[in-house]
Formats: structure tokens, C-alpha cells, sequence
């Protein structure tokens, strides 16, 4: 069972409440009275719920309440002075849930406002299907399949012996959500892997029907566009004959949205020739390079007016950019797309496309690239009888942006298009190249809502460059709240926000081993190549209010002495206070009744001019938590008793807080 920074405990979900103390403290009962107010609703439809029993338990005694149908409810206890309150909350079809707070007497907290999570779905989610051939339709026995999820624990299946799986995923009390979605890695000999993304819930049985592309399978797909609207092409005939490397060929038409597809059986690299024919089109034809195992997407645009190729064009005098495709690749070696076809169009002086009787070499050259071994195949090609021509870019090892050119010699000139851009993106994450950090590791979040703190990722890929650009990246959290999901930049980077809120980073929500310490890890996660997880984690410590303690109440300094003061700053737990505390200190003597009267004064020795201000730091001890000044008589010639008023104050996103300490000097 994976922990996912949520614990069962007795098949029961404790869902810690958050109370924001500092802004919900109202004067109300006498004293002698703590008064704990507030209002539950359905965590998911935010409904008010009536007839939740609310029961508090202090050192002292037990009180219970039921809420109405505003679903609120009051618990009043007896208290000297403080107390932690256990308050648990339960009604039927609902889950338990679980808070501790702090009731302070003469003070009425509240209203907190509280979420109940429906009782558990009825039965596990159920996956189940079938796998084929792609080409010959025929069932796949012994084909492997792994499901991965972030929220639940994996699964995998094999196919029988008429091509048929089934996985099951129990309910977890510790999940609480209806339905999840998967990643489901299928493996077969002599197939290509794929993955698909497959979305289940619970109770039910999710149908999936899975096609396999053999390895010596390469396809061809796109969508037909008219070149003037953009609008999708129906009934376009698509033929694709295999001109070099091979033999045979594949036809088909293009469907209501233009869409068409082609299979080729190759065994090494193949050029097959696309022809698009509809009546009211030009005939259009691209020449594409195939390899076993891969895609190629070609997404041509027909012009009106024109059928059959050739027939009476002028000149070459213009090389237009038809298209890439596709126009973002990956780096070579990391599984994704690694090459794209660029196709081009000699026309003459009337913009019309050459014939065959007017053909020209096109030349084809890389101007700017990241340099990373990226090359251009074939360098030279002839143009078609409708004037086209097609280079494939092989992407290299780096990630950037490569600009490629098409020159002709016309009768003693030459061409020149326009420098057309591709982009070669980096490849799948590695484990060595995924980085994660905050913003602030100590996070002063414990006893306020709402309050954020920015966790960033870097993702890398093997050859050093950033990942590909949107390239998804999945968090979770052990305590509070964070955004689910960023997707990386052109830098491999993202950052999701962490708040603050339920549940505390408190027993089975905390880091294991500092399980009631406040600590608690926040981690990122990614799929590599071939499906391997990559993901990092961060600690981090959850700080609460400013607090000074252990320090002297009084003191004496005699004549020309001194004197060294210990004194703590933390929170309630013993942790350092977040990044940015100011922990100043000032000592003061009352003013000389009339000028000519002498007082004794004092030195203060604290930090830099009297104060420090705190760092990033997570561990307690010697500055972060501890600290001392120096106190000494500045006037040792003056023997008169005077009286001092040392001020610690702290100013600090934990909140503020002074102490002060009298005492004399002689």
C-alpha cells in the first residue's frame, strides 16, 4: 500500500481540521468558560449538513453537540486557563473526521468551518478489455500490461488466450475520491509499447478496446485541410505507394473530419510517395521517409481549381514552405518523435506550381541549429511533376531551434526560400535531472488558512537539456492542500503552490519518523522514458506563532560587571521561526531627574547593532532557536543603583511578540 502522505488508521479517515486562531478569537464567555464554535459542510457539494454529532474531549471533561439544520454547533468547556481539545465529528455515510485546537478561557474560537468526506465507494474500480493487432485485427494472447497511478497502488495484467485482461483496484480509505486516472504501459514481442491514459472509477467496470502497432509497422497519418478555409476535407482519396526501400502500398479516403491513416509493412527505411485526389482539388503528392516502428504525420493543404499535375507552368522563380510535420521534435535517442518531413513548392512567376517539364534540383541546408548532430536527408531532391519536394530533419542530441533553407539554380540564378524554423525539444525526464525546491522550507503556516509557499521543479533529460516543453509534472502533499499539476516551461521548469490548511503535518500526515514534529514531504513526480517513474521529494517544517521563553525575569549588575543572558525564540514546538525574523534587543535606564545628576549606563551586546534576523532554516539549536546577549555597566565610575528594561522583540511572519526583563546595574 503506498502512504501518499495519508494514513488509515482503523479503517477511519482523520481529516485534521484547520483553525485560524489568530483572526477567529472572539470575547464571549466569563471566564472561566472556553467557547469552540462552528459549521460543517459536504467537502465535496458544500451542503450543510444537519445531525453531525460533535464531541469534545478536554483533560477535564467531554462535551457533545449535534448540529442543526445550519449545521452548526457550540461546545463550552470549563478551563483556568487553556486546554488542547480533541474534537471528533461523525454522522452516517460519512467518514470520520478528527481535529485537536487550543480553547482558551473567556474566548469563544470560531466558527471553524468543517468538511465531511462521504463514506467509502461500494466496491473496487474495475479495468477490463481486449488487445489486437493493429493490422489484422487478430486477438494478442500473453500481452503485458502495467497500470500506474499517482493516487493508487500499481497493477498489471496479462492478456489469455483470446486476447482479453482484467485488473481490479480495491477501495482505499485513505483515497477520497470516486474515480482515478491511470497510465497503462502495454508490452508485446514484436510490438511497439504504448501507453494510454485510461480514467476508472469505483463500483463499476471500465470497457478499453487496445490496438498494437507491430514494430515493422509505419504509419502515416493526418488531416486533409482546404488551403483557403482551413475547413477539414471529406472523401479525399489518399493512395501511398513505397518508392524506395520496399515494395507495396496502402490506400484509403479521408473521413468526415479529414482525417485519414496508412499502414506500411517496412523493414528498414522506406520512401512512399502520398498522393491526396479529390475532384475540385489539385492533385497534391509528398514524398515521406519511413522507418519500422515510428509515425509520420502529414497534414496537406489542397488548393480549388486545379486538377492533374503539370501542364504548361513558366519558370521556377519562388520556393514556398508548404509545412512541417511535425514542426516540434524530440531529441534523438529518448523514444519520441526524432524526425519531421518538410515539405516545399517551386512555383513560377505566376505563383502557380512548376511542372515536370520545368523541374529543378532543390538544395537543402541547415543555417542555424543547437548543434547536436541534427542533419538534413536527402541534401538534394528533384521536384515532383506538381512542383513538390520533401527533406526529412534528423533531430542530434541537443534541444533548440534549427532554421532550414531551399535553394535552386534557375538558369544561372539562384532561389532561395525563407528560413524556416523546427524546434528540437529535449527528451523524457531522468532521475538525475529532476530537481525539487520551496520557496521556504520553513513554511509559518500552522495556525493560519490560506497561506502559500511556491515548490518548484527543474526536469532534465539524458544529454543535459530541459525536458519537453509541457512536459506534465504531478504533485502531492502529506499536509495542507497543493495544486495537482504544472506543466514545464521551455526551461524544464514549473512551480504549483502549497497552502496551508488541513490536514496538519500531525501523526500519520507528517514525515515518517517525525511524525509529530511538523515536518512533512512534498513530492513531484513524472513518467520517463518507457514508463519509468521519476519523482523527488522536499521536507519541509510547518512553523506556528512567535514565542520567547526561558529567558530571565530580573537581574543585578554590580559596578563595572556583566552579565549573559540565554533566551529561546521559537514556536510552540520548539522549531525556529521562518525566514525573515527580526529578533531585536534594546536596554534602557530611566532619563537623570535634572542635568546635572549622573546615571549609570549599559552596554548590550546582541547580533549586528542589536539585532539578528533569521534564515531559511528547519533545525532547532544555537541561532535558530537559542540565542544570548551580553549585558555590561557602561559607567563603572558611577555607583548609584539604577534601574534597567531590557526589551526581546521578535517581528516575524510567525507573528510578533516582547518580552521584557527589569533589573539593576550598580
Amino acid at each position: 500500500m503506498k502512504h501518499r502522505g495519508l494514513t488509515a488508521v482503523l479503517g477511519l479517515v482523520l481529516a485534521l481540521v484547520f483553525s485560524t486562531c489568530s483572526t477567529d478569537e472572539q470575547t464571549g464567555p466569563s471566564p472561566g468558560v472556553g467557547k469552540l464554535t462552528g459549521v460543517v459542510r459536504d467537502a465535496v457539494t458544500q451542503a450543510l449538513l444537519s445531525g453531525v454529532t460533535v464531541q469534545g474531549d478536554s483533560p477535564a471533561e467531554t462535551q457533545v453537540a449535534t448540529t442543526g439544520s445550519d449545521g452548526s454547533y457550540a461546545l463550552s468547556f470549563s478551563l483556568d486557563s487553556s486546554a488542547t481539545v480533541r474534537v471528533s465529528l461523525q454522522k452516517s455515510g460519512y467518514r470520520d473526521s478528527l481535529f485537536y485546537i487550543n480553547v482558551k478561557s473567556g474566548v469563544t474560537i470560531g466558527p471553524l468551518q468543517n468538511r465531511l468526506w462521504s463514506a467509502l465507494p461500494q466496491g473496487p474500480a474495475v479495468l477490463s478489455g481486449q488487445v489486437k493487432d493493429l493490422l489484422s485485427g487478430s486477438v494478442l494472447p500473453g500481452v503485458v500490461l502495467l497500470a500506474q497511478s499517482l493516487v493508487l497502488d500499481p497493477r498489471n495484467a496479462t492478456t489469455d488466450a483470446q486476447g482479453r485482461f482484467q485488473m481490479s483496484f480495491p477501495v482505499d480509505s485513505a483515497f477520497k475520491g470516486t474515480s482515478a486516472n491511470l497510465d497503462l504501459l502495454i508490452k508485446h514481442a514484436g510490438y511497439r509499447d504504448t501507453t494510454i491514459g485510461v480514467t476508472v472509477q469505483f463500483g463499476t467496470v471500465t470497457q478499453t478496446q487496445i490496438r498494437l502497432i507491430p514494430k515493422t509497422a509505419a504509419l502515416v497519418l493526418g488531416t486533409v485541410v482546404d488551403a483557403s478555409t482551413k475547413a477539414p476535407i471529406s472523401a479525399v482519396t489518399v493512395q501511398g505507394v513505397v518508392a524506395q526501400g520496399g515494395s507495396g502500398g496502402s490506400n484509403t479516403t479521408s473521413d468526415l473530419l479529414g482525417s485519414y491513416q496508412l499502414t506500411f509493412a517496412v523493414d528498414t527505411t522506406a520512401i512512399v510517395q502520398l498522393s491526396f485526389a479529390k475532384v475540385g482539388y489539385r492533385d497534391t503528392v509528398f514524398y515521406v521517409r519511413l522507418q519500422p516502428s515510428t509515425s509520420t504525420q502529414v497534414n496537406p493543404l489542397l488548393s480549388r481549381g486545379f486538377t492533374g499535375g503539370g501542364g504548361g507552368s513558366g519558370l521556377a522563380q519562388t520556393i514556398a514552405f508548404l509545412g512541417a510535420s511535425p514542426s516540434e521534435i524530440s531529441v534523438y535517442g529518448v523514444g519520441g518523435k526524432e524526425t519531421s518531413v518538410l515539405d516545399w513548392e517551386v512555383r513560377d512567376s505566376l505563383g502557380q506550381p512548376i511542372d515536370g517539364n520545368h523541374s529543378v534540383n532543390l538544395t537543402f541546408q541547415i543555417l542555424n541549429g543547437p548543434g547536436g548532430g541534427e542533419y538534413l536527408s536527402p541534401v538534394t531532391m528533384t521536384t515532383t511533376p506538381v512542383g513538390r519536394a520533401s527533406v526529412t530533419l534528423n533531430a542530434g542530441t541537443r534541444s533548440g531551434i534549427v532554421q532550414v533553407v531551399a535553394t535552386a539554380v534557375v538558369g544561372g540564378r539562384t532561389i532561395i526560400s525563407s528560413p524556416v524554423k523546427v524546434t528540437i525539444n529535449g527528451g523524457f525526464p531522468v532521475q538525475a535531472r529532476f530537481s525539487i525546491a520551496a520557496e521556504r522550507f520553513n513554511f509559518p503556516a500552522l495556525q493560519w488558512l490560506g497561506r502559500t509557499d511556491k515548490i518548484s521543479i527543474l526536469a532534465g533529460d539524458v544529454y543535459s537539456n530541459p525536458v519537453a516543453t509541457g512536459t506534465a509534472i504531478y504533485f502531492r502533499s502529506s499536509a495542507g492542500v497543493i495544486q495537482p499539476t504544472v506543466f514545464t516551461d521551455k526551461n524544464g521548469q514549473g512551480t504549483v503552490e502549497l497552502i496551508s490548511g488541513n490536514p496538519i503535518p500531525r501523526g500519520g500526515y507528517g514525515a515518517p519518523g517525525l511524525a509529530d514534529s511538523m515536518y512533512h514531504y512534498v513530492v513531484a513526480k513524472t513518467i520517463g522514458q518507457g514508463g519509468v517513474t521519476v519523482q523527488d521529494s522536499v521536507l519541509l517544517l510547518w512553523s506556528g506563532s512567535s514565542l520567547i521563553w526561558n529567558a530571565p525575569t530580573t537581574f543585578a549588575i554590580d559596578s563595572g560587571g556583566s552579565q549573559t543572558f540565554n533566551f529561546r525564540v521559537s514556536d510552540q514546538y520548539y522549531h525556529p521561526l521562518s525566514a525573515g525574523t527580526t529578533i531585536s534587543i534594546s536596554a534602557k535606564v530611566p532619563p537623570p531627574p535634572s542635568p546635572d545628576v549622573v546615571v549609570n549606563q549599559v552596554n548590550l551586546a546582541f547580533g549586528l547593532n542589536g539585532s539578528v534576523t533569521l534564515s531559511d532554516v528547519i533545525s532547532r539549536g544555537l541561532g535558530s532557536t537559542d540565542f544570548s546577549f551580553t549585558l555590561s555597566d557602561g559607567t563603572s565610575n558611577v555607583t548609584i543603583l539604577t534601574s534597567v528594561v531590557v526589551t526581546i522583540s521578535v517581528s516575524s511572519p510567525n507573528g510578533n511578540a516582547v518580552y521584557t526583563i527589569s533589573g539593576t546595574v550598580r
